[in-house]
Formats: C-alpha cells, structure tokens, sequence
C-alpha cells in the first residue's frame, strides 16, 4: 500500500468546477460526455477532478439539459431528478487528453473543448468547496481520492507506459 501511495504521489490531479447536470454527465450518461466545454484554452494534460458546482440546479437549466440530452439519444428516463444530483462535491476524475475547437463529439458546444477520456467515478463523493477555475487539487481531497479510486487511476497510468 506504501509503494502504491508513493506511486500515486507522483500523478498530478488538477480540480475543476462544473455546473450539474453537466459534471453528473461524465460519469453516469450514454453516451457519456466526453467535452467539458470552456471559454478558454488549456494547455493542461492529465487527471482532472470534477467538481459538482454548489449552485443548485434550477428547473428550465434541468429541462434544457435533459431537451439537450434527449435530442443526442440519451435515455432522459434513466436521469436522476434535479434535486438528487450531488452537488459541492468531487463526483470523480477523467484525464484531460486534449484541447480542440472542434469536435464530433455531440457534446462540443463551446468555444473551447477539453476532450475527456478513463471517467472513473467515485464511490463516494467528496465534499469540497470548488473554484470554476483549473487548480491543484488539496492535500487532503488527493489523499481521499488515492484510498477510493487511486487503484483504478494507476492502472490506467500503467497502461499508458504500456501504449
């Protein structure tokens, strides 16, 4: 286990901070959302901990989601109501592979697409405060995740050396 942690020590995980329903549909939605959508570009490669935003999801910001979400043949019955999406709290991680202007993908709607693959959620999330901005993940939120989930994002680091 010391071995492993001193492994995962050395993977960066940079946090950002997404408006629900959108951050719920990485993880849990087919097809998944595989764009998180910015005014900006980023340089940044690698873990990105996706925080569920504190602002609680109004009814026509759901039903526009769930318009959107049905028009590019998701199954509208499978979402969970408004008031069950999580909300302050990292739901999981993906790793940030690339930063496009355009894409196929039916979830690119913005000016800037940073293209998301290995979605890996958590089985409990963690209640952080979040900032809309890319930041260091805290201390104590990167332990939090290494005990959950830390297994699964070091095999994919594995099979990245391996490719």
């Amino acid at each position: 286990m010391l071995r492993e942690r001193q492994k995962f020590d050395r993977v960066i995980v940079k946090a950002i901070t997404i408006y629900q329903p959108w951050s719920h549909a990485i993880f849990h939605c087919r097809p998944h959302k595989d764009i998180e959508n910015r005014r900006w570009p980023t340089s940044y490669r690698g873990w990105l901990a996706i925080h569920a935003s504190a602002k609680k999801v109004t009814k026509p910001y759901y039903e526009e989601f769930t318009e959107f979400y049905g028009g590019i043949g998701g199954d509208v019955s499978k979402f969970p109501a408004r008031e069950e999406l999580l909300i302050r709290a990292i739901l999981g991680v993906a790793r940030v592979i690339d930063c496009v202007e355009r894409h196929k993908s039916p979830w690119f709607r913005g000016d800037y697409g940073w293209v998301l693959e290995d979605p890996i959620s958590l089985p409990k999330p963690i209640v952080i405060n979040g900032q809309m901005r890319l930041r260091d993940l805290p201390t104590l939120a990167r332990w939090q995740l290494f005990e959950q989930i830390g297994d699964r994002m070091l095999a994919v680091e594995r099979r990245l050396r391996e490719v």
